[in-house]
């Protein structure tokens, strides 16, 4: 579909059933993926803070549902299904450089200090907290459910 589609729909003229077909079928989508978008965002709103099982379901079905839109938008809007085989080994391997690369970055950002270099904030805020731990511990025996309850 070219970008000149919903003028020639308008005018009268081209692939009118065609390009409004291929119009109605994005306005679709799009709807679709405004409502997937709503689900994922719904679990913000919900106070499951001191639910940890729920908070764990919710952010799984928020990356399950950005999955789909993924799909979507790949399939139905950039049309990657339609590409040639060299397009799928492309984002392949792609796909594949990025978790080598996070894989060999990883280990060392979550670590404190390395050969020749330490993170001095890092270890700053692990002392913080293994402060107020000791200064509280009945607040952080039960997963830290009463310091929640205390915040909100």
């Amino acid at each position: 579909m070219s970008d000149h589609a919903p003028a020639q729909v308008a005018a009268g003229g081209g692939h009118g059933h065609d390009a409004q077909a291929h119009i109605k079928q994005y306005q679709r989508v799009w709807m679709v993926l405004v409502a997937l978008l709503a689900v994922s965002m719904s679990g913000a709103f919900l106070d499951l803070a001191h639910v940890h099982l729920m908070t764990m379901i919710t952010v799984i079905i928020a990356f399950g549902v950005a999955v789909v839109k993924a799909y979507m938008v790949l399939t139905r809007f950039m049309h990657i299904n339609l590409e040639k085989r060299f397009i799928v080994y492309l984002v392949t391997t792609m796909l594949a450089l990025m978790f080598l690369m996070f894989g060999g970055i990883s280990p060392d950002v979550l670590k404190h200090e390395g050969q020749r270099w330490e993170n001095i904030a890092a270890k700053a805020q692990t002392a913080r907290v293994e402060a107020a731990e000791k200064l509280h511990p009945s607040e952080h025996e039960e997963g830290g459910e009463a310091a929640a309850k205390a915040e909100h």
